[in-house]
Formats: structure tokens, sequence, C-alpha cells
């Protein structure tokens, strides 16, 4: 079952007057939703609660749709097409800025870009019109680019006082001095490194949590980044610096959960094994990657 997101945004936030019907105790405005699907989903809900006749094939109906493709659509499996975006806002009674909103919404969650996805993130807090907290934004900010991660968990190997020319060429893929003096604004203003009585930056313990979605879109492009860096790994680091292996494997699906829980454990133990070096001199990249090679709705 499809559960609805934390608000992103203000309690304050008020929905327009023209979308009044359906906003109502069992549902948040639209400009607090960071998926477009989980409103849907929660607009379905509250129209069955008030509405006996209200169902998946009525919906489906009026929007020009399969009723199937709409079920999977409301459990986040598929998404809709460009085309059919006038016709959810019409169903829907969205209007003005909030059909903007859901516009760039789905745009937003369709997106694999991430360039792309930082750009309509930016779109969706404009057409918002209200304050957000900047720690949010700080939070979107740090899982977008690899370097601040190295960064912090760089000043665990070297002492860094204020040379940044140092600790950019520290960094291997090398980044401009600019983009690491922002970076290292960017982890203090999230407390995740702390100047000690010498003028030492270290690293704090403080950990960062993000609404759902905000996450899991940051921390989608963070993942893609650090996946090329590792397919550049191959030219950039001798063999003895490295290991990149692949298998490919048959298995029977009913299996995944407990493939994972493994994939997990194997993690947990090398992040306890480097919770434990008393000096630590280099920083790593562990990416554990787990995909299908074949169409799992197809599969024997």
């Amino acid at each position: 079952m499809v559960t609805g997101v934390a608000p992103l945004f203000s309690d304050k936030l008020g929905a327009s007057a023209a979308v009044t019907f359906y906003y109502d105790s069992q549902m948040k405005p639209i400009k607090q939703y960071l998926e477009y699907r989980v409103f849907l989903h929660d607009f379905y809900e509250a129209k069955c609660a008030t509405d006996d006749f209200f169902s998946f094939r009525y919906m489906a109906r009026k929007v020009g749709m399969d009723h199937g493709y709409l079920v999977k659509l409301l459990q986040q499996k598929v998404h809709i097409a460009d085309g059919h975006i006038g016709r959810f806002t019409e169903f829907c009674g969205i209007t003005g800025s909030d059909a903007d909103y859901f516009k760039t919404l789905v745009h937003f969650n369709k997106s694999k870009n991430p360039e792309e996805v930082g750009f309509l993130f930016e779109k969706l807090l404009a057409l918002a019109g209200v304050e957000f907290h900047s720690v949010e934004k700080d939070q979107f900010e740090f899982y977008s680019a690899w370097h601040h991660t190295a960064i912090r968990s760089l000043l665990d190997v070297m002492e860094f006082k204020s040379d940044i020319e140092e600790l950019s060429k520290n960094l291997n893929p090398p980044v401009e001095a600019k983009q690491v003096a922002e970076s290292v604004k960017l982890l203090e203003r999230l407390n995740l490194i702390r100047k000690d009585e010498d003028g030492v930056y270290r690293p704090t313990h403080s950990l960062i949590t993000t609404g759902d979605d905000l996450q899991a879109s940051a921390v989608r492009k963070f993942q893609r980044e650090m996946i090329l860096l590792a397919a550049e790994s191959l030219t950039r680091h001798p063999k003895e610096h490295r290991d990149i292996s692949t298998v490919t494997i048959a298995v029977d699906v009913a299996d995944l959960a407990e493939i994972k829980d493994r994939i997990s454990a194997l993690r947990q133990s090398i992040m306890k094994l480097s919770g434990k070096a008393v000096n630590p001199n280099a920083v790593f990249q562990l990416n554990v990657q787990l995909f299908p090679l074949n169409n799992l709705g197809k599969a024997r």
C-alpha cells in the first residue's frame, strides 16, 4: 500500500480556493508532495471515502487510461505519459500554479538526468511559493555531488585548516578549488564537520535525515555519480588499488531478500572494520550492485 509523504514545507501553506473540494481532512495541499503518484493515490482514497461509486475503473475511464495501468501507477510501478498530465489535472480539479506544480512534479519524478533533477527541484520550490527550511535544500545539495562525502571522509585522513588548494589536489579525480570551498561551507552548515581548538576541521558524528522522496531523488543522483566513478576507475587506478569484479548468476526471485540481506551484512562488516581503524590514511568508495538482466515479469 502506498502511503503519503511527510510534508516538506510549512503547515502554513494553504490550498487554493479553486480545488478546496478535495483538500479535505484526508489530504494535504499538492505543494506538500514530492511524488505525484502518492498525491494521486491520496486523491483516490479521499474520493472513495466520500463517494461509494468512485472506483479505479471510473477514474481510469475519465483520464483515458486502462484501469490495470492506473492500479500500477498508484503503486508507483509505472509513470504517466506527458500527454496524460492535462487529463489528470482536469479530472482532479487542479488549476493555476497547482497545475504547474503537478506537471513539474511528474517530470521531476520521471527524470533520470542528475542536472535536470536539480533544476526541476528548484522549480518546485519556486512554484510552492513558501519559505522552506534552508537545511532541507542543503541536504539535497549534500547528496547531489560525490565530492561532498569524499571531503568529509578525507578530513579523517589529512589535517585541513584553510588550504583549499591542497584539499582539492588530494581528491581523485580532482575537484576545482571553488567547488571544494563551497563543499566545506556546506559541510559546516550541516554540522558534518567542525573546527577543533587548533583550527583543524574534523568530521562530526552527525547524520543527515530527509523526507523519503527528497532523499530518494538526491541519493539516486549520488549513486549514479559513484557508479560512473567506479567505471572510470578501471582506467584511472592501478589494479592493486581497486577491486572491481562482476558475476552473472541465475537465482530464484524468492531468494532475492536473502541475497540483499547478505549484501547488507557484508557492507555492515566492512563499515565496522573501517570504524576500528586507528589511523586511517586513505578514502575508498565501496559500491555493491545487484540488478536484473531479464524481464522479471516474463521469468519462468
